[in-house]
């Protein structure tokens, strides 16, 4: 079981359009759950996703969907 933290968001980029902010966890890419996966899996499903990718993420308060971004 693994957890993912956010340790960086970039301004001006989709995810930070979207709500990501540094220090949220990581539930879901794509609707696929990361918590069994090992970070080289994680990567993987990112950089695979395309244009698009949808994040959901716990930010310690709620766990909540902050909606697709697109490159």
């Amino acid at each position: 079981f693994f957890l993912f933290q956010v340790e960086k968001v970039l301004t001006g980029y989709p995810a930070s359009y979207g709500g990501l902010k540094v220090h949220d966890f990581l539930i879901s890419v794509n609707g696929q759950e990361v918590f069994d996966m090992n970070h080289p899996q994680l990567v993987k499903l990112i950089k695979t996703s395309g244009n698009t990718m949808q994040l959901a993420v716990e930010s310690g308060v709620r766990v909540y969907s902050i909606g697709e971004f697109k490159a």
